[in-house]
């Protein structure tokens, strides 16, 4: 399992091996929730359809999403005043007032982080989780 957008991608396509590979795009994760599957969104336009959320909460995911997706880390302007780099992953989540189920999602199926202990890690690394996943689900799509 590779991030279609990660480095080793990106240095296998570099290097011309990967005419001697073979790849399968990745749809996405899904999530297994009160009794479905459901796919875990990845931008604020899925965040939007998703119904692993309610309507307020999917209004907040969507507001989360959609700072992630905008945050460019040598650009100040995309910061909207936090240092990512100084806050951790928990601080920036609660400034959305996300739930824990979407938090959950979004820390183990989004940013693929196999325990909690990110929550208390400086949140940009969530960030660059975050947009790795999201970049790496579209960059193949269609």
């Amino acid at each position: 399992f590779m991030m279609a957008n990660g480095a080793l991608v990106r240095v296998l396509i570099h290097t011309g091996v990967t005419k001697y590979l073979s790849f399968k795009a990745v749809d996405g994760s899904y999530v297994f929730n009160k009794g479905k599957i459901h796919k875990v969104p990845s931008t604020d336009m899925e965040a939007l359809k998703s119904p692993l959320m309610g309507l307020f909460e999917k209004r907040r995911a969507g507001k989360f999403f959609l700072y992630v997706q905008d945050y460019k880390e040598n650009d100040p302007s995309t910061h909207k005043g936090l240092d990512l780099t100084k806050m951790t992953s928990k601080q920036l989540i609660s400034k959305y007032g996300l739930d824990d189920n979407t938090i959950d999602f979004i820390g183990h199926a989004v940013a693929l982080h196999k325990d909690d202990s990110y929550l208390s890690e400086p949140a940009i690394e969530i960030v660059k989780r975050m947009k790795l996943y999201a970049e790496s689900v579209a960059r193949f799509q269609g």
